[in-house]
């Protein structure tokens, strides 16, 4: 099977911008200690602070669908 991507936009609420990018860390930190997890990188739009894209690489749909079914 082939590599699978996954692209979200968060928006924090006004004023959370930290606590959301902390949590987005630790989704990061969770995402990696998961079997099939190739990549999940967190970049924040520079022209709107709060405002964060999240791409995901894993190595198949099996590893997306197990993704899914976990607490991260």
């Amino acid at each position: 099977m082939a590599p699978t991507g996954v692209l979200a936009t968060l928006v924090s609420p006004a004023g959370r911008r930290d606590e959301t990018l902390a949590a987005l860390q630790q989704l990061q930190a969770a995402s990696a200690a998961e079997s099939g997890t190739t990549l999940f990188a967190i970049n924040e739009h520079r022209d709107a602070p709060g405002t964060f894209s999240v791409f995901e690489r894993y190595e198949n749909d099996s590893a997306v669908d197990a993704h899914r079914g976990s607490p991260s």
